[in-house]
């Protein structure tokens, strides 16, 4: 894949590897200026992990990775200074930053070469989003992935109350430091491999089940989820306190399952109340 600048608008946006007679530092050209003429040094495989972010890779063989003064190149594993994971380790966050394990972030120089440092360091050059906000790496950043769905208490109503209850529904983010100016939630959808299907399961209920999930998928996909909406219902008081019990479903947003990409969703359709968990439904059976 190509890693581009995506402010730079198809101009010196590409990051490659140099040829020629000072071959192999990191910088950024548009395809067929300078010696940015060659798809080996211009095509990178991110390798990652869920977690710890990962290394991008030319296809013969050589990383991505910022010497010990800060500037970036391209060398086979433990040659030259490529010698240190921490200087080599990528992880992409949500702003599209590319940053080493200790916080440094890819750039660009003015001079369109490759570099590391904290943002707004004042001897860099890193202090501007059009010269370090790089397309996904994920190649799953588009879609939304289902790792549970199953009810959960969401509220209580206290003993002998009848009254409108109010909780809230649609979308809630993981993270708390979450901050989004949309009211919607909507994207492509997939059954993650993690899902956790019911402990003792057969062969042929995990069958049945990854069905009803694929079309519960499909349909997730054409559907607009609501975030954080107050919905109220009525119920009739109890002698007892009861429990209110939401269908809900978790997941996250493309290869990161924690933090700012998780995402848990109940669905005002299926609400319950009482003592106990409700029985699980046909997932074919539910209309999202």
């Amino acid at each position: 894949m190509l890693v581009e600048l995506v402010k730079r608008e198809g101009k010196n946006n590409e990051l490659y590897i140099t040829g020629g007679n000072m071959p192999g530092w990191a910088g950024v050209a548009t395809f067929g200026d300078h010696t940015n003429k060659e798809d080996g040094r211009r095509q990178w495989t991110f390798t990652a992990t869920l977690v710890d972010g990962g290394t991008l890779t030319l296809e013969d063989g050589r990383q991505l990775y910022a010497n010990s003064e800060g500037w970036v190149a391209a060398a086979h594993n433990n040659k030259y200074d490529n010698n240190d994971d921490s200087r080599r380790t990528w992880k992409q966050g949500e702003g599209g930053f590319l940053t080493l394990p200790d916080g440094k972030q890819l750039y660009i120089n003015k001079n369109n070469w490759a570099a590391v440092a904290f943002e707004g360091a004042g001897d860099t050059d890193n202090n501007d989003d059009v010269r370090k906000v790089w397309t996904s790496l994920d190649g799953n950043a588009g879609k939304i992935f289902i790792t549970s769905i199953g009810w959960k208490q969401i509220g209580t109503i206290p003993a002998g109350h009848t009254t409108t209850k109010e909780i809230t529904v649609g979308v809630t983010q993981m993270d708390s430091k979450k901050e989004t100016d949309s009211t919607t939630f909507t994207n492509t959808f997939e059954v993650s491999a993690s899902y956790g299907f019911p402990i003792g399961a057969t062969v042929e209920a995990k069958a049945a089940m990854s069905l009803e999930l694929s079309r519960v998928a499909e349909t997730m996909s054409s559907t607009t989820m609501t975030y954080q909406e107050k919905y109220e219902e009525t119920w009739e008081a109890s002698d007892k306190d009861q429990q209110v019990w939401g269908l809900t479903m978790q997941g996250h947003r493309g290869l990161t399952m924690q933090g700012e990409n998780g995402f848990t969703y109940v669905n005002k359709k299926f609400l319950r109340t009482g003592d106990k968990k409700p029985d699980e439904l046909n997932l074919a059976d539910i209309v999202w």
